[in-house]
């Protein structure tokens, strides 16, 4: 359950995949309450097999039940959407790539690192992590967290570029901590989506 936890902190969308066939078991109930717990962005509950019910009617009955219970969560859904049904599941693809989230109050108070990459610098000793900065502007001279490894300092900041051939383009600029630039924030950069190496 902590692996689904995890991957719902940095979520800007969550899909809730339910089956017309199967109750949803004690299990995953207790994962759901986990992650309305720590706060949830925008839910997409989506119903899996519905075409296993040949009838119309019954297929209408199961999403109107479905989403009763979803509604018992989460009060704020309001359809669930069926992944056998080409119109639905496009509507869906449509609101995940153009659909504004619902930010997440203690998220967006905070600066993170949504990381796309990590690697271990040999030469240097160092862990290198790369991503997109999120929520609020990462001050460069406070410590940053890493779940379940502690708190570290930052040393050293690359801004980098958009992504060209699998590698990314610098930046003319490196910000070594004794230059003392207040902040990074995604929007101190033109265009494209900025990019953070850090070094601690």
């Amino acid at each position: 359950m902590a692996d689904v936890l995890d991957a719902c902190l940095p979520a800007d969308f969550i899909l809730l995949l339910l089956s017309s066939t199967v109750e949803v078991p004690e299990s995953s109930l207790n994962t759901l309450r986990s992650i309305l717990s720590q706060g949830t962005p925008s839910v997409i509950p989506i119903v899996a097999n519905l075409t296993f019910h040949s009838n119309s009617k019954t297929r209408a009955e199961v999403k109107k039940s479905l989403l009763t219970y979803i509604q018992q969560y989460i009060p704020t859904v309001e359809r669930v959407f069926a992944a056998d049904d080409r119109g639905e599941a496009s509507t869906v693809m449509r609101m995940l790539c153009t659909g504004i989230p619902v930010g997440i109050r203690w998220r967006e108070q905070r600066s993170y690192l949504l990381t796309e990459g990590w690697r271990w610098d040999e030469d240097e000793g160092k862990v290198v992590c790369w991503g997109t900065i999120r929520g609020k502007p990462l001050q460069v001279d406070r410590l940053i967290h890493l779940p379940s490894w502690g708190d570290f300092q930052i040393e050293k900041v690359n801004l980098l570029g958009m992504c060209v051939n699998n590698r990314y383009v610098h930046y003319p600029m490196s910000l070594q901590i004794s230059q003392r630039r207040p902040w990074i924030s995604t929007r101190t950069i033109q265009v494209w989506t900025p990019i953070l190496r850090l070094q601690y």
